[in-house]
């Protein structure tokens, strides 16, 4: 039998980063003593109906995944990510497209106040919501995302007990796989 969980999509208005388009699902059932784990997902839009099938469908006595919360983190229209994902920089060197020319420099990174929104409004708002285990918190990103996981592990080790990047991040020259640390 699958594990129902309820899904739902709302804006969230930061203070200090705007508006952010947040899917959120959740077991339906009481928490566990200690909380649900919760994964924080970036490019929300996207990873989300995945993310949630995959909760759903693992979850389940003879699986191994523990049911949990899935919060993905979207933009309402167009995207912020160069400005969420990156970190600031003092010099932005173009990156040369192998077709000729080079790719355009983007938005500035603040990725430090991102950072600051998911850990100071994000969080405690999800906490408000749910009954979740702030010691099973993880962070997943991939392409930018990747990025700015890598970049949380290093300047706030303490953010998540995970951090899942995936691909390739465009402005590190190279190709990424999918890397987990804790």
């Amino acid at each position: 039998m699958y594990q129902h969980y309820p899904t739902r999509k709302e804006i969230f208005t930061s203070s200090t980063c705007g508006d952010y388009q947040l899917f959120i699902a959740w077991p339906d059932e009481p928490a566990p003593v200690q909380g649900w784990p919760v994964i924080y997902l970036l490019y929300g839009d996207i990873h989300f109906p995945v993310a949630e099938s995959l909760m759903r469908t693992l979850a389940r006595p003879r699986c191994c995944m523990t049911p949990g919360v899935v919060v993905a983190i979207g933009y309402l229209e167009g995207t912020l990510r160069e400005r969420d994902y990156r970190p600031s920089v003092t010099q932005r060197i173009p990156e040369p497209n192998p077709r000729g020319g080079y790719y355009p420099i983007g938005l500035a990174g603040q990725s430090e106040a991102f950072l600051a929104f998911i850990q100071h409004e994000l969080k405690p708002y999800i906490r408000q919501q749910f009954t979740v285990d702030p010691h099973r918190e993880a962070l997943f990103g991939h392409s930018y995302g990747g990025l700015f996981t890598l970049n949380t592990l290093f300047i706030c080790r303490h953010a998540f007990q995970l951090n899942t990047t995936m691909h390739r991040v465009p402005q590190c020259g190279g190709t990424m796989s999918i890397s987990m640390m804790s």
